[in-house]
């Protein structure tokens, strides 16, 4: 059964400035924001949301991954966010399968985003290029 949709209000990328209207990354912004605000109200009751892109080829333990992962962000606070992303993530280049890794980097590419963090950041959502401000929030 397929359910409706709400479209992104066309209404918030024309209050930006046209310089800014222009520019995909601010574009892209808005559109992220407005997908994490809808994601957030629709599963209303989840500890977070799993953010991945359409193109995405998933491993066989992707889901596994943030079973582990998720709840070591939600106890730990000094993590912002838990990433299946590794640009490093080679056959013969991975040492431990075995392993998570911090790194002070935001991937951007299937990352776990904590309700708490959303609380703590929506407000100050950027209007334009979102990746570099989850890089330094």
């Amino acid at each position: 059964q397929r359910t409706s949709r709400p479209d992104m209000p066309a209404a918030e990328i024309m209050k930006l400035p046209k310089k800014e209207r222009n520019d995909p990354g601010y574009r892209i912004a808005q559109h992220y924001k407005f997908a994490l605000e809808q994601s957030m109200a629709h599963f209303a009751d989840a500890p977070g949301v799993i953010v991945i892109e359409d193109d995405f080829l998933f491993s066989p333990d992707f889901l596994e991954y943030f079973n582990i992962a998720g709840p070591a962000v939600e106890r730990d606070p000094t993590l912002w966010i838990a990433s299946a992303w590794n640009d490093n993530g080679y056959h013969g280049v991975v040492e431990r399968k075995d392993a998570l890794l911090r790194t002070d980097y935001f991937p951007g590419l299937g990352w776990l985003l904590l309700r708490s963090i959303w609380d703590e950041i929506k407000g100050r959502w950027p209007r334009g290029h979102w990746d570099w401000f989850m890089r330094d929030p």
